[in-house]
């Protein structure tokens, strides 16, 4: 079998044509200049254009910096799996809760060990009506340019994030991932009972002011510093017209604020 050479890294390539160019200047021919410009612009964007940047969230290696010493993952908005955090915490016991129809059974991806709870999360224990439109779910009412049709409306359980874990006997400390479609907020408000024992919080925060009841990363950010929790990092690469970023939070005291790593 016959094996793909690996060839010179971009930075390689790019010391080679300042070398080039050097060459070229010293040629003094004008038509060889304006060849060369024309493939070092090339060089200069390929990255930019042609290298696909990944996410950081799609990377296992990095969710898993993240902990610090989490016992349980809490996987909120599960929809097909989140495999790349699956992968990250192979070991570890997961808890999965999404109130839509029919998602444990419809998961493409899922943890080794898990248990699922078919609930919605927020600030109490009550009922709401869930937004369905295929894989596009919401318990809130999404407006203007955000808006999307459901196809379905259905009456689902909500209660709060410690209660379920109480529950569900999960043992911290946890690590939080939760993607709830500008519900966040309303989940933060009812975790307050978890939060010292919250190693890291990764959450789809909103941008945008996408929804009835919702809110704006400025109080996401200003609720949980209530509760000691800070920004830490932004998991995607950067959009002009981000609609939501996903974010870290970790707790103000972190070794990770006085680490490059």
């Amino acid at each position: 079998m016959k094996l793909r050479q690996k060839g010179p890294s971009i930075t390689a390539i790019r010391e080679t044509m300042d070398r080039m160019s050097l060459i070229v200047g010293r040629s003094n021919n004008p038509e060889l200049d304006r060849e060369f410009q024309t493939l070092k612009l090339f060089v200069d964007t390929f990255g930019f254009n042609f290298i696909k940047k990944v996410d950081a969230s799609e990377r296992p290696d990095y969710l898993r910096s993240l902990a610090t010493n989490s016992k349980t993952i809490v996987d909120a908005g599960v929809f097909e799996g989140t495999p790349n955090l699956y992968k990250a915490f192979p070991e570890l016991p997961f808890v999965l809760i999404d109130p839509a129809r029919g998602i444990e059974e419809t998961m493409i991806s899922r943890p080794n060990n898990y248990t699922f709870v078919k609930k919605g999360i927020g600030d109490a224990k009550g009922k709401l009506t869930l937004n369905v439109n295929r894989g596009k779910t919401s318990l809130l009412n999404y407006k203007g340019v955000f808006g999307f049709d459901a196809l379905e409306r259905y009456e689902v359980e909500i209660d709060r994030l410690d209660t379920i874990l109480e529950d569900v006997g999960a043992k911290g400390p946890f690590g939080i991932k939760m993607d709830i479609q500008g519900f966040e907020l309303k989940a933060i408000h009812g975790m307050t009972g978890i939060m010292p024992q919250v190693d890291f919080i990764i959450c789809e925060a909103n941008i945008r002011d996408t929804a009835e009841g919702s809110y704006q990363f400025s109080d996401l950010v200003a609720e949980l510093l209530k509760h000691d929790f800070v920004f830490f990092n932004i998991l995607n690469n950067f959009k002009p017209n981000a609609r939501f970023y996903d974010v870290v939070f970790l707790p103000r005291g972190s070794e990770k604020f006085r680490i490059l790593d």
